[in-house]
């Protein structure tokens, strides 16, 4: 039992143990850890039981009828170790699940505090897939002559022509990697940083631009680097962009982060008549409009500008931020869910110590009996079930919710990692209100049968006795 309870913690300390086995495919690993974890503490603390009451013992003995208390309740505890572990581990399975979807709802808002979903398009905040090669100066035009436009704040606008360069199979499906052939307006209004460019240009606005005027430029995101079968290229190298059964050499004037798992912010970008030139024909390029929003925006101009696209038929309008978060709330909304349902397994779990309590008070009338008729308090016969209650659940509950609040910080921690820009942030707060709460519940469910013990008079007593 103490290996079984100590190999995870120690094997978790360090760093590499959690990088190569805390993983997306070994998460079937992380659920049997729980299933023996837990189980193996809850053997130790029943195991335990006469140290840790001679402990606490320790501690009140200058109190003698607190002391007879916890006596008599350990003892109680100890007569049927099955019983008392069975329901110990019950109480730390529903906890520790607990800690886990607070744990994954607090992570999952953390995410989102640090998320910027715009940088995954480039800045913009709407986006609008098309199978036609648009062009900005034309969607712009038909737009500026309905009456609607002059009503919309200053938006900007533009249209990427894109070649399908190759395809990709990721963890989560076939990815597919563009050639984006862009205008001027992408390179005035795109957010897109540069790690690496040309040394001529002294920031990353002057390297757009000469990819619109140079059409002997292409400019690469980082992850198209690691698919070139290991040839190294840096700025200034010539890098073959090949599309179907033609191949045209561009000089590299710079390097984009990778920003996101959107095809717009991936790949390859040329200027929109080099992309021209790529192509089979026209049918094969398609295009992909954004439009970056001022900040005093609101929901009716974003309506007003959606029917002015869906009248040149390019629809339907996503809004990355609002599309982004859904995943996440979706996800947070589920983990709540779960966590409903781990509270309401708990409280039947602590009706349930409120049956079997009732059912021990039945069952030891006799030795209720017994007491009363030495002249012990009532009120410490009533202490001492009550506190039977109380640890049996609280060891089970100090169990679950701390192992659980471990094993989540390192599960998250791991998996999530990638994708948080600031250390993980422990949900004490909400995790200890769950434990408090739930303590004094098991305090109250513990009360009621606890009460029935001093419904036992010392005449009824002797008569038991006799």
């Amino acid at each position: 039992a103490c290996t079984a309870a100590f190999s995870f913690p120690v094997f978790t300390f360090t760093q590499q143990f959690r990088d190569y086995w805390i993983a997306y495919d070994r998460l079937w690993l992380i659920a049997m850890i729980g299933v023996i974890t837990v189980p193996a503490w809850i053997v130790l603390i029943v195991r335990c039981l006469p140290e840790i009451s001679f402990g606490i013992q320790r501690m009140v003995r200058n109190r003698p009828r607190a002391a007879l208390a916890l006596l008599l309740s350990f003892r109680n505890m100890a007569q049927n170790r099955t019983r008392t572990g069975l329901i110990m581990l019950m109480f730390a399975a529903v906890s520790c699940l607990i800690c886990f979807s607070a744990y994954f709802s607090s992570t999952m808002k953390q995410i989102m505090e640090d998320y910027r979903p715009k940088e995954l398009i480039g800045g913009y905040d709407l986006v609008v897939r098309d199978g036609r090669p648009l062009i900005t100066e034309s969607i712009l035009e038909q737009m500026k002559e309905t009456d609607e436009y002059d009503e919309l704040p200053p938006f900007q606008l533009t249209a990427v022509q894109q070649l399908l360069w190759k395809e990709v199979k990721k963890d989560w499906g076939t990815f597919e990697y563009k050639v984006n052939g862009i205008d001027e307006q992408f390179a005035e209004t795109n957010q897109i940083p540069l790690y690496l460019r040309d040394v001529r240009f002294t920031n990353d606005r002057q390297t757009w631009r000469e990819l619109v005027a140079n059409k002997d430029a292409v400019i690469l995101s980082a992850d198209i680097l690691q698919e070139t079968e290991g040839l190294p290229y840096n700025v200034g190298d010539l890098y073959p962009v090949r599309v179907g059964n033609k191949t045209v050499s561009k000089t590299i004037i710079g390097i984009a982060h990778i920003t996101g798992y959107h095809p717009q912010s991936y790949a390859i970008w040329l200027n929109r008549d080099a992309l021209a030139a790529l192509a089979k024909d026209e049918r094969a390029i398609h295009s992909t409009v954004f439009i970056a929003l001022p900040e005093e925006t609101t929901a009716d101009d974003i309506e007003r500008i959606e029917t002015l696209l869906t009248m040149q038929s390019i629809y339907p309008v996503t809004k990355i931020v609002e599309s982004e978060y859904n995943y996440y709330l979706t996800m947070i909304y589920i983990m709540r869910l779960l966590q409903i349902f781990n509270m309401v397994a708990l409280w039947i779990g602590l009706s349930g110590v409120m049956a079997v309590m009732y059912r021990l008070i039945h069952q030891r009338n006799r030795q209720i009996a017994l007491l009363r008729a030495v002249s012990v308090h009532p009120r410490t016969i009533l202490q001492s079930f009550l506190l039977e209650g109380f640890l049996t659940s609280s060891f089970g509950l100090s169990v679950g919710f701390g192992l659980g609040t471990y094993m989540a910080n390192i599960v998250f921690g791991t998996l999530f990692a990638g994708d948080m820009r600031s250390p993980l942030i422990i949900p004490i707060g909400e995790i200890t209100l769950f434990s408090f709460v739930a303590a004094l519940c098991a305090l109250a469910f513990s009360y009621l049968p606890a009460r029935k013990a001093l419904r036992v008079s010392p005449v009824e007593a002797n008569r038991i006795i006799s």
